[in-house]
């Protein structure tokens, strides 16, 4: 059973939460008491350590069309 996360300050969501600024952003905003969306365009090492303090979101990058 998936545990719920206590509600916390105010709300940012970050694109490229992953790695580099994006990262450092995600982690910077949760140690000031912010709830963190975050996204990445892959499973990582590195993403996977960031679910302890964010909360991702799934994207897909790809494109269909209807026919």
């Amino acid at each position: 059973m998936m545990q719920a996360r206590k509600q916390r300050g105010p709300t940012v969501a970050i694109t490229g939460a992953g790695s580099g600024l994006g990262r450092e952003l995600a982690l910077g905003f949760s140690a000031k008491g912010y709830q963190v969306f975050g996204t990445a365009l892959s499973e990582s090492k590195k993403t996977n350590q960031l679910v302890e303090v964010i909360l991702p979101l799934l994207l897909s990058t790809s494109l269909r069309k209807n026919r």
